[in-house]
């Protein structure tokens, strides 16, 4: 099945070889998006004065063509400044949290944190050397959209876009004037936020300056089953600032451009292990990113380029001991869209990525260029929307294409499938962290194939999507002689089915998702296929709630599935469960005040071996927009 995907993507390159004009000028119209995206909008989201749209530009993006035939979920963002993974957590995305103060990793449908893409306005952002990205090094506050698309999408995004893809984006509209946002929380353990914008939108012309501080001390105590006695928790104090600049400016009729600036710096302590005294050291990060856009538009015809680039500097201390790490990336794109009729789309283009690692374990420092083509057309047939993509990354001569599709079938039920190719290439770390010959490792390669169903009415929308993937060379860290390197397994198997559900009635709403998911791999072709460590067999969530006037109250539950922590699957880490509430009253519109409750049953978990989390805590919120 893989080779014959190949194959086609070859075919459809070498077609595509001539520059092809691409644009989209107009939103891609069919009853389906029409239905959908008005689908459950609450009174309380609705302006009493909607201003008049943009005539000349619309919102042309990639991730029009990437979503068709796909589980794709905007996720609400919290506006409090709070970090990544409290929001991405309500998808049913599984995160490895190493401690309260810890790195927080994604696992989506059975994959690694390597496995999943994250593009931070359309800058991939997973670190180079280490192949994934520390989602406690972001913040919601300021961010415009968090989209999450589940599955591979190598043809649309490269390489690590195996399990699924996050997208991150700030945007700022025209002619809305002054602009003044703030937030405060204040928590329990000592636990505090705070973050602001100020800013002008003109006519022509958007500046917008914001900035956020999370501080926690996490002074909680918890229950130690090695030592059965209560401890407090030691060396977990976190602390995260990030400052952004946001400028948009229309130059002509037909030409738009956007930079957005971002530095974040973080210092944590890693905590202590349960049944230890001793701590685990501390961590200082520092990251800068940006990204200058220019788009231009006239007829059927558009034009995107994007350049920005990416510094992480992580500096690790214990006991005297210092070693740090230094990671750049530098990127440039183009994408050409073209609107051939009111039925079909073509978008092309080029990405470019420089990679650069340098640590005392590496010999030298280690550079590596990465160009690749893309291609992918999107047509309207009868009540069937479909899409063909195919991408070749320059580097590895490696190929990956995919085929979707959303068939509208009467008025509420649309039927959705995917087949595609996806590709993960080795990490710095992984070819060149202290053992020579790793350099040879292969490359991840796999194909999945997934089908949903989804119905909707005028008061709830459910989807269910089943899929299948297999991986080649899946790649998997082991130790060998005292030290540990990267290893290509033999295969992986992943599977699953998803839900989603979404409820508004009067004024009760609610949500629920739950994720499924088998994940076997195998090292050697004669060895057994084993459940894949650190995966949670279930991730579900339910939220409900209920909206009055200012008033809204909300109560939500969420289940962590059995996790094996060997690789030989002799032992298991429970599941658990936690329960929060909230209560938020609005005030004209711009002030909100929130007391939010997170596991108030002071449930005793882990999420990680030896990681102890906190029990009961409580939150107050304010909110203001000016």
């Amino acid at each position: 099945m893989r080779k014959v995907i190949n194959n086609i993507a070859l075919c459809f390159l070498l077609l595509s070889a001539e520059p092809i004009s691409a644009t989209h000028s107009r939103v891609f119209n069919t009853e389906v998006d029409s239905a959908l995206n008005t689908l459950l909008l609450s009174p309380h989201d609705v302006p009493k004065n909607i201003p008049k749209s943009d005539t000349v530009f619309v919102n042309i993006k990639r991730i029009s063509f990437a979503q068709v035939g796909r589980l794709s979920q905007n996720v609400p963002i919290n506006e409090q400044g709070a970090v990544l993974t409290q929001d991405l957590s309500h998808s049913g995305a599984f995160f490895k949290q190493y401690g309260i103060s810890g790195s927080a990793t994604i696992s989506k449908r059975g994959a690694d944190a390597t496995q999943t893409q994250v593009l931070w306005n359309g800058l991939p952002i997973n670190h180079p050397m280490l192949g994934m990205t520390d989602f406690n090094n972001f913040s919601t506050f300021g961010l415009s959209e968090l989209t999450f698309i589940d599955g591979g999408n190598s043809s649309m995004y490269g390489s690590g876009s195996v399990g699924g893809t996050v997208l991150m984006n700030h945007d700022a509209d025209f002619n809305k004037g002054k602009i003044i946002n703030a937030a405060i929380a204040l928590g329990s353990f000592s636990n505090n936020q705070l973050a602001g914008t100020i800013g002008y939108s003109g006519k022509k012309a958007v500046i917008q300056f914001s900035q956020s501080a999370v501080k926690h001390q996490n002074v909680f105590t918890y229950f130690d089953r090695t030592f059965e006695q209560t401890r407090k928790a030691g060396n977990s104090e976190f602390s995260q600032f990030i400052s952004r600049v946001l400028a948009n400016a229309q130059l002509s009729k037909h030409s738009q451009t956007k930079l957005v600036l971002e530095s974040a710096n973080m210092n944590r302590g890693l905590g202590m292990l349960t049944g230890s005294f001793n701590t685990l050291g501390n961590q200082k990060d520092q990251s800068i990113r940006g990204v200058l856009e220019h788009k231009y538009q006239k007829g059927k015809f558009a034009w995107i380029q994007k350049f920005g680039g990416s510094q992480d500097q992580i500096v690790f201390t214990q006991s005297g001991i210092k070693d740090s790490s230094q990671a750049q990336l530098r990127f440039a794109m183009t994408e050409l869209y073209f609107t051939v009729n009111s039925k079909t789309q073509i978008l092309t283009g080029i990405d470019f990525q420089q990679q650069r690692g340098n640590t005392q374990y590496y010999q030298q420092t280690q550079i590596r260029n990465l160009p690749a083509q893309f291609i992918s057309l999107r047509q309207k047939r009868n009540k069937t929307q479909w899409l063909a993509s195919a991408r070749w990354e320059w580097n590895e001569r490696m190929p990956s294409a995919g085929l979707g599709q959303e068939t509208k079938i009467g008025k509420n039920c649309l039927l959705k499938s995917d087949l595609h190719t996806s590709f993960r290439r080795a990490t710095l770390n992984d070819l060149y962290w202290a053992q020579p010959g790793t350099a040879s490792l292969n490359n991840e390669t796999g194909w999945e194939a997934e089908a949903g169903l989804v119905k909707w009415n005028a008061h709830l929308k459910w989807e269910m999507t089943a899929f299948y993937r297999e991986l080649l060379n899946p790649i998997i860290w082991m130790p060998a002689g005292g030290l540990w390197s990267a290893r290509n397994y033999y295969f992986g198997r992943y599977y699953g089915l998803q839900n989603k559900l979404k409820f508004q009635y009067t004024h009760f709403f609610g949500h629920l998702s739950a994720d499924w998911v088998r994940t076997r791999v195998k090292s050697h072709e004669s060895s057994d296929l084993l459940q894949q460590i650190f995966i949670p067999d279930l991730m579900a969530n339910i939220q409900t709630g209920f909206i009055w006037k200012n008033w809204k109250i909300s109560t939500e539950l969420s289940h962590t599935g059995n996790r094996f922590i060997q690789t030989d699957n002799g032992e298991v880490m429970k599941s658990y469960r936690l329960w929060g509430a909230q209560l938020q009253y609005t005030y004209k519109h711009k002030y909100a005040f929130s007391l939010n409750a997170q596991n108030l049953l002071n449930t005793v978990y882990e999420n990680m071996p030896g990681r102890h989390m906190p029990g009961r805590s409580i939150q107050i919120q304010m909110n203001i927009k000016l």
